[in-house]
């Protein structure tokens, strides 16, 4: 007896694009989504694009209707360009080339964004991770599409650390000065953005005529290069050094 075939089993890859305040590459609470328009491709094992979307007003993107087999998903390289929807921003975490896998919620970008921001390459089959979170908001592993839950992988999210504003000042306590007298010097550095910025380092080497005497700072200060190494700043703090130095 004939039976009747049955219809190619179908695949989605998913899920989300949002703003790593914190760039700890997971989406903590009060972290928002990146909203709508931020442009995606879906791409073989070779490179050939072979969807594209953007995502919807929850940062949430969908490719569906895919075949088992190996796929690659992009943020494209026109949403850091300037002016574009992520201009000036960078990939969470540090980390390149992030795998994908069954954990929900972190960041599967690498950090080269010339290019765009690609996840690895996967492997889409009937063994993809259950119970993530959904079109929906429940974790259900629903993608919106009837995609049984073990064929949907709803993973491969994109975290992003929105631009940083950094403002430098720097005082002297005095504003004339003879050989052999002290000059004090103090930098303050301000984040006065509303992230955390993260690997601040402030260049400041000293006039000539001057030789280095001490520092105070928060932080440490290389006088030979005149690099001080800020670290983390959190968001609308601020963070000083004091520096004094011998007029020669």
């Amino acid at each position: 007896m004939d039976e009747t075939p049955k219809p190619p089993a179908v695949h989605s890859i998913g899920n989300r694009v949002w703003f790593d305040n914190n760039n700890n590459g997971k989406t903590d609470a009060g972290e928002q989504y990146a909203g709508t328009g931020i442009k995606l491709t879906l791409k073989d094992d070779k490179g050939a694009v072979l969807q594209d979307t953007t995502t919807d007003a929850n940062g949430r993107y969908l490719f569906h209707g895919l075949s088992a087999g190996s796929y690659q998903v992009c943020v494209t390289a026109d949403n850091f360009a300037s002016g574009g929807k992520l201009d000036k921003y960078r990939s969470s975490t540090g980390q390149a080339n992030m795998e994908v896998s069954s954990e929900d919620g972190a960041d599967r970008g690498d950090d080269d964004l010339a290019d765009g921001s690609c996840s690895t390459i996967m492997v889409l089959n009937d063994q993809e991770p259950t119970g993530e979170s959904g079109i929906t908001d429940q974790q259900d592993g629903d993608d919106g599409q009837s995609t049984p839950d073990a064929n949907s992988n709803l993973t491969v999210d994109f975290g992003f650390v929105p631009p940083t504003d950094l403002k430098l000042t720097k005082v002297a306590d005095k504003t004339t000065a003879k050989r052999g007298d002290t000059v004090v010097y103090t930098l303050t550095v301000t984040n006065e953005g509303d992230v955390a910025a993260t690997g601040v380092e402030v260049t400041d080497q000293l006039p000539a005529g001057v030789q280095y005497v001490s520092d105070d700072s928060a932080g440490a200060y290389a006088n030979a290069t005149g690099i001080w190494t800020v670290g983390e700043l959190a968001a609308k703090a601020s963070k000083t050094m004091i520096i004094s130095v011998l007029v020669k």
